[in-house]
């Protein structure tokens, strides 16, 4: 057999067995959401294309990634302490803990 021929075969048996053992990735948050909300519009809009489907499932992503509103030094140097414990205790516990406890 040719050199040449051995190595072919070597690169065959090799990628037979890279393809064997390659498994699949988890999905995304982002794949998730598209398959989710993907389905919700179309039913919505069953003229659109899927194209304009997924660009109106992007803006949907879009909007819900958007950061939760921030708490500034100032306002919070407002409040009595009371309404500070009432902070600590809602949603916006870390934002305000980044801020008392000098992690700016």
């Amino acid at each position: 057999m040719a050199p040449v021929q051995k190595m072919n075969q070597k690169k065959q048996l090799k990628g037979n067995i890279e393809k064997k053992e390659k498994k699949k990735r988890e999905l995304t948050k982002y794949n998730i959401f598209m398959k989710d909300n993907f389905i919700k519009i179309y039913k919505k809009n069953p003229t659109l294309k899927p194209k304009e489907i997924m660009a109106l499932v992007a803006v949907e992503w879009k909007k819900e990634k958007q950061p939760p509103p921030q708490i500034g030094v100032c306002l919070l140097n407002m409040l009595n302490e009371e309404e500070v414990f009432e902070l600590l205790e809602g949603d916006m516990k870390p934002e305000v803990e980044r801020i008392l406890y000098g992690k700016i």
